[in-house]
């Protein structure tokens, strides 16, 4: 059997979101078709607001500003 397709959709969304302790930003997102290729709009754990898209929140970076990235990379 072929590999699972993972949905990006509003649970995907929060779920991430959640796991990384951001809040979102912008709330259309919820009412909005999602995409992996949505801008994400969110509040950082460390509060600094910041953009990533959506793919890249899942697959790579997490719900982090540059700033937290760094630090979680170096770790």
């Amino acid at each position: 059997m072929g590999k699972k397709k993972k949905r990006y959709d509003k649970e995907l969304l929060l779920n991430c979101l959640e796991k990384d302790g951001a809040k979102l930003v912008n709330i259309n997102y919820i009412n909005d078709r999602l995409n992996r290729g949505c801008i994400i709009d969110f509040k950082c754990n460390c509060g600094n607001e910041y953009s990533k898209g959506f793919r890249y929140i899942v697959e790579k970076g997490g719900a982090f500003c540059n700033k937290c990235t760094e630090i979680n990379t170096k770790q």
